[in-house]
């Protein structure tokens, strides 16, 4: 299904996001990283071998949050062969975010890292205790269901139609136009929609709570 974007967005104002890769430059090199033009690195670490310290993570954000007290936070965890059995309860809780996102593995660019479904339904199973912040997104969610710009302005998408690993990327936005370009791609707005309307109808609940 090809969906027409100047008609998405007059029909659903509001809820248009797209996500727009500025560069390609990145301080972390995850290997699970769906967002890599190039071949990606392995680990969690940034470019000098470094990882993350998340007690001064959470102790920024603590910070951050007597700072700025309307402060809403989302935590995005990608489930790979690297974290599917670890129980993230503690951790998360300590960052007190409004919603964690946990995605599959998506295999756009490599399968080594790829996880079951079994693996996938387990890591959700072990952290039931936060089910009222996680929004969870298999593989079919994630498919041909985001709007992504990359650095050179290119509309660009994960598709089932291609057949192999990769990115199905349109014409120059610049060169073509917003329309033009976009046509030139496979999009779910099903799936799109979907998934912001589940976002607003919890922002709603907490606003009547």
């Amino acid at each position: 299904m090809r969906t027409n974007t100047s008609n998405t967005a007059a029909r659903y104002q509001g809820q248009l996001v797209i996500n727009w890769h500025m560069t390609e430059a990145c301080n972390y090199q995850c290997s699970y990283c769906y967002a890599h033009w190039t071949k990606p690195e392995s680990g969690r670490k940034d470019s000098k071998g470094r990882m993350l310290n998340l007690e001064t993570l959470s102790n920024s954000l603590r910070e951050a949050r007597l700072a700025h007290p309307a402060l809403r936070l989302k935590v995005n965890t990608v489930v790979n062969q690297l974290n599917c059995d670890e129980d993230m309860t503690a951790l998360v809780k300590s960052f007190a975010p409004d919603k964690w996102k946990v995605l599959r593995m998506l295999p756009v660019l490599t399968n080594q890292l790829e996880v079951t479904d079994s693996q996938f339904a387990a890591f959700l199973a072990r952290h039931q205790a936060l089910d009222t912040i996680i929004s969870a997104e298999d593989n079919d969610s994630l498919t041909e269901s985001y709007i992504m710009v990359d650095p050179k302005g290119r509309f660009f998408q994960n598709s089932t139609a291609l057949g192999a690993a990769g990115y199905h990327y349109s014409r120059s936005i610049v060169e073509a136009g917003a329309d033009a370009a976009f046509s030139d791609l496979t999009f779910s707005a099903r799936k799109y929609l979907s998934r912001y309307s589940q976002t607003r109808a919890h922002e709603m609940q907490e606003t009547l709570v």
